[in-house]
């Protein structure tokens, strides 16, 4: 049987085209249109499977009713638990996800900047972009970082500063006082300034224990840098990404040596290895349900002329060992 429109139904049914779009989208108790009425509407939109055209319905809105995300890409357990939290939040409120992977390529961002922007998305969501952000041209679309500092920018941040100082309060007192750093080059700052302040300033630390990798894959550097740590004497490691710790995490199964597995790891990020790992790592986690409404509610105010909003936002991440 052919789809009728929505002008169609309404004639059928005896009524405004008005009054069939309130029933259909769920509205006739508000607007106190009959109980037969209703029934009549959708009885007849059963029988032609009546499709709205959500296009049209958008665009007469002024809306395309659509939210970019952009993301680097989904290699780690915690951007895939974002990316569902996000998503489930613009469900609530009636809201599409448009989803593009940059791979980190600055190019590529580009091109799904302006394939964004031609399809009409409402706002973009930059998840933890990682390198130079894009911007949009005359500001035209609202954009909101998630998990990444984009200097003015309006950003939904975690609050590095306390989870590193969480993880350095938990191995202090059980007499972890050595510890050394893994990190990137170019990688997490905030996480590299809250390690030198809260441990390496605030007990008078000598010496440098932070070794610093091109790469995230790079297995031959992190092992010298193991290494290099153990001959140190620490007794305790941050790992700046979970990507690193995972990486370690190999290097002790592959080494198996006694001294490594007295060296207690900590990761700033989850990762799914750790849960099967023989080695216990505590870690801070990114917390994907608050970091999701944060970075919502922030853009749809902005997509609303809210100029009166805080665009900076500080979310504490969840310590768990």
């Amino acid at each position: 049987m052919k789809n009728i429109s929505l002008l169609e139904l309404a004639r059928k049914a005896g009524i405004s085209k008005t009054t069939a779009s309130l029933i259909l989208n769920g509205k006739s108790d508000r607007y106190k249109i009959s109980s037969v009425t209703k029934a009549r509407v959708l009885r007849i939109a059963a029988e032609y499977s009546y499709k709205p055209n959500i296009l049209a319905r958008n665009l007469s809105m002024g809306k395309s009713m659509t939210v970019g995300v952009i993301i680097p890409g989904l290699h780690e357990v915690e951007s895939v638990e974002l990316i569902e939290n996000l998503e489930k939040e613009l469900i609530e409120r009636d809201y599409q996800m448009v989803i593009g992977f940059t791979a980190y390529d600055e190019e590529k961002g580009r091109r799904i900047i302006s394939e964004m922007v031609e399809r009409r998305v409402d706002g973009i969501l930059y998840v933890n972009p990682g390198g130079e952000i894009v911007e949009i041209e005359n500001g035209s679309i609202p954009v909101v970082c998630v998990a990444h500092d984009a200097e003015e920018m309006p950003s939904v941040l975690i609050d590095i500063d306390t989870g590193v100082r969480k993880l350095i309060g938990y191995w202090y007192p059980r007499g972890k006082r050595s510890i050394g750093y893994v990190g990137l080059k170019v990688g997490n700052s905030d996480c590299k300034k809250s390690y030198k302040e809260n441990y390496i300033e605030r007990f008078s630390m000598q010496g440098d224990n932070m070794f610093l990798l091109k790469n995230e894959n790079d297995y031959d550097k992190l092992k010298k840098a193991l290494a290099s740590l153990i001959t140190k004497g620490v007794n305790a490691i941050l790992f700046e990404t979970p990507g690193l710790t995972y990486l370690a995490l190999k290097v002790v199964k592959e080494l198996n040596r006694p001294s490594l597995n007295d060296i207690s790891f900590g990761s700033f990020g989850y990762h799914s290895a750790f849960d099967v790992s023989a080695k216990e790592v505590i870690f801070v986690r990114k917390p994907a349900a608050a970091l999701a409404e944060k970075s919502i509610s922030l853009l749809f105010n902005l997509m609303d002329g809210d100029k009166s909003v805080n665009t900076n936002i500080k979310v504490e991440p969840l310590f768990l060992f």
